[in-house]
């Protein structure tokens, strides 16, 4: 019973970790999706150099990150750190609201929330492997993994057409609130689903 229980939980897990790593792909398509929207919330101030600056900012702290990911994985255990880090991209985006709104209009702390987000961001996908390799069989790992790919490049497919579409809708400074919320809601669902360890459920391993 216990085994039944396990095999149907850990595709809650699976499913949070997953809707986490789609906004990963989502934030980092975003900025160059929508670069004309940009331009105009900030009056036409923004220069190409500029803009290629703000999409490689989640880049650089992504690539950054990468070694520290995998120790802070370890360390803290997928639980702790795919929910700090995924409420970190949520303070990125609520700074990048604020960068953004009509009376601030500051491209650079813009920038420095990108940078912030990109930080989140890159400690999503270590933790995932991590509950793939502990909740899932070895004969489902590679399988799970192009799963998650895909979930993957359906967010940056998401960060396209209909990521323009809000912020011509909602404006750049409300797109990111709408996206900080989002970002609160995947976090909360990480610390109450997630689990480092199959018998940290009571689960078998």
């Amino acid at each position: 019973d216990k085994k039944k229980r396990m095999m149907t939980y850990r595709w809650i897990v699976f499913a949070v970790l997953a809707l986490a790593y789609f906004f990963v792909y989502f934030h980092r398509v975003s900025g160059g999706a929508a670069n004309e929207e940009i331009i105009a919330a900030f009056d036409g101030t923004v220069s190409a150099s500029q803009l290629g600056l703000l999409a490689s900012a989640y880049l650089y702290a992504y690539t950054i990150m990468q070694i520290p990911s995998g120790i802070l994985t370890d360390t803290l255990g997928p639980k702790k750190a795919s929910t700090i880090f995924v409420f970190l991209i949520a303070i990125g985006s609520f700074l990048g609201a604020y960068a953004a709104m009509p009376g601030v209009l500051n491209f650079t702390l813009l920038v420095v929330a990108k940078f912030i987000i990109g930080v989140g961001a890159a400690v999503v996908y270590i933790p995932i492997m991590k509950v793939l390799a502990m909740w899932f069989r070895k004969s489902e790992f590679a399988t799970m993994s192009g799963v998650l790919l895909l979930i993957g490049n359906v967010g940056a497919l998401a960060a396209s057409t209909p990521m323009v579409m809000m912020f011509q809708s909602l404006g750049v400074d409300m797109t990111y609130v709408v996206l900080a919320v989002i970002t609160i809601v995947i976090a909360v669902l990480c610390w109450l689903f997630i689990a480092d360890h199959p018998t940290n459920k009571g689960f078998p391993a």
